[in-house]
């Protein structure tokens, strides 16, 4: 889903600054809740960026990324068992979306973002 940090900030009430906004992010990311592939600190207020949360994609999320649990996550002995493992998480969290061997090629399969609770991986 297409956000920026202004979002976060917050109303009147619930002022937050821009630096916490950004740790919190960002230390989100690093225990795999959400994901975004932009360095958060680098992000002005009002840039746009993509941010997929663990739980399910918003229905405005383009398919550019999806998670896996680290406790589910394995490796396979051969490259179209890992495809397959990949193509039934995927489909898993985007249920409406066509998915083949394919399309999960241009995803970074060898760099995924690791974080503590899960793995992301993202288009190239």
């Amino acid at each position: 889903m297409k956000v920026n940090l202004k979002l976060f900030l917050g109303g009147s009430r619930a002022k937050r600054s821009l630096k916490e906004v950004k740790l919190v992010l960002y230390l989100a990311k690093q225990h795999g809740v959400v994901f975004y592939k932009e360095n958060i600190f680098s992000l002005e207020h009002a840039d746009d960026f993509d941010l997929y949360f663990v739980g399910r994609p918003s229905f405005r999320t383009k398919a550019n990324a999806f998670p896996i649990s680290i406790s589910e996550y394995q490796m396979f002995d051969t490259r179209d068992e890992y495809l397959g493992f990949l193509q039934s998480c995927y489909k898993r969290y985007y249920p409406k979306e066509r998915v083949n061997k394919k399309i999960l090629l241009g995803y970074d399969l060898a760099n995924p973002f690791v974080g503590r609770e899960y793995i992301w991986f993202y288009k190239k």
